[in-house]
């Protein structure tokens, strides 16, 4: 078993990495309460459950478009690629 899958907590770097996000947005998400931290001594650790729990509320179930205004722009831009080759 790999040592992150026995692990409960990370640091801030850390959950950032496995997130694929940069710290930044980490550190403002846990000042904006959106995601729950603890400081132990002067390290500050993200539980597992929490980060979790964080990213599913972020998904998006609906099926609509996450971002219909960009997704249009996108679309055309791939039909132009399509015609052009």
């Amino acid at each position: 078993m790999k040592e992150q899958e026995l692990r409960i907590s990370f640091s801030v770097d850390e959950s950032a990495k496995m997130c694929g996000l940069c710290s930044k947005t980490i550190w403002e998400k846990i000042h904006t309460g959106e995601l729950r931290a603890a400081r132990v001594g002067s390290r500050v650790l993200i539980i597992k459950s929490d980060l979790e729990a964080w990213l599913n509320s972020l998904a998006d179930t609906s099926g609509t478009l996450v971002r219909p205004d960009l997704s249009e722009s996108v679309i055309t831009r791939n039909r132009m690629r399509r015609k052009i080759r």
